[in-house]
């Protein structure tokens, strides 16, 4: 039987309920103010970057290879068959 994973990155916005109702396994997007970098939604949140890029110039990047690799290896751990991703980047 196949089991299909839903995989995307943080820059999706969806809301806590339906990333939950649905099992999407969210990446969080690398979020770059300065020399410092953040893990979207979990160093710093929307509001947090809002405000920040008023002054301050950001950029965000994809998530590392590293995790993304991770990721996937860890639901083919969980016997996922398929992975449907969609991952974005955005350079401010």
């Amino acid at each position: 039987m196949q089991k299909i994973a839903l995989v995307t990155d943080s820059s999706c916005d969806l809301d806590q309920e339906t990333i939950t109702r649905y099992g999407i396994k969210v990446i969080p997007l690398t979020v770059v103010f300065g020399e410092k970098e953040y893990r979207d939604g979990i160093d710093i949140t929307v509001s947090q970057v809002n405000t920040r890029i008023v002054n301050e110039p950001g950029r965000t990047a994809t998530p590392a290879p590293k995790l993304i690799k991770e990721t996937f290896d860890h639901l083919v751990e969980d016997g996922y068959t398929h992975i449907i991703a969609g991952l974005y980047r955005w350079h401010g």
